[in-house]
């Protein structure tokens, strides 16, 4: 996809070209998709998709071209789906994305995930991180987003970005590490190849 492609399409559909705008909404429906896809159940998903798209034709207009439109979009997408697990929290007190997991939301998986045999532990704890731990891990193993469009969906510096990925890594070792099965793994796992490779599974459309 190219830059220059992308940018004249988003100048159309905020001149009025909807052709223009339906055709950015396609290339990246599946990302979005797959975003969803760790958090909530299968109909949630398709509930926040359609929320997450209503508010980018509402935003459009605005958008002044200084980031990425996937960085604008997915700036969106995680602003919807802090909304829904702050609306899922509610009564439990006050939801905080650093320190609450999905899991704490009550949020089922998607039939895709429950499905996955070969890397439950992993899934499992994944969706036991805090929600922008979480969040982090996937848009950067699944997404292959780069530490610049992630800091700037996170709205914090790169640096900072960076000395968090590296601390969610560690979450994420550490809980695979201690739901291990009694006898032990005795090879150290390999958790960054196992993100990559379920990020293409997922990508593969089966999402």
């Amino acid at each position: 996809m190219a830059k220059r492609d992308e940018r004249e399409l988003l100048q159309r559909w905020q001149a009025g070209d909807a052709e223009a705008g339906n055709e950015l909404v396609i290339r990246h429906f599946d990302a979005v998709r797959l975003f969803f896809l760790n958090a909530v159940s299968d109909r949630e998903r398709e509930d926040l998709l359609q929320e997450t798209f209503k508010r980018v034709v509402a935003a459009v207009g605005t958008f002044e071209g200084r980031s990425s439109f996937r960085t604008f979009l997915f700036v969106i997408a995680r602003r919807t789906l802090y909304d829904h697990l702050r609306q899922r929290y509610r009564g439990k007190g006050q939801f905080d994305e650093m320190t609450h997991s999905v899991v704490d939301q009550g949020a089922s998986p998607s039939h895709l995930v429950t499905q996955i045999e070969s890397h439950r532990r992993l899934l499992q704890c994944l969706r036991g991180l805090p929600v922008q731990t979480k969040e982090l891990l996937e848009l950067y193993y699944w997404q292959d987003m780069t530490g610049n469009e992630l800091a700037e969906i996170q709205g914090i510096p790169e640096r900072t970005l960076r000395s968090r990925l590296g601390t969610a890594r560690k979450a994420l070792r550490d809980c695979f590490v201690r739901c291990a099965p009694a006898a032990g793994d005795a090879d150290e796992p390999d958790l960054e190849g196992a993100l990559r490779e379920l990020g293409e599974f997922f990508r593969t459309g089966r999402g």
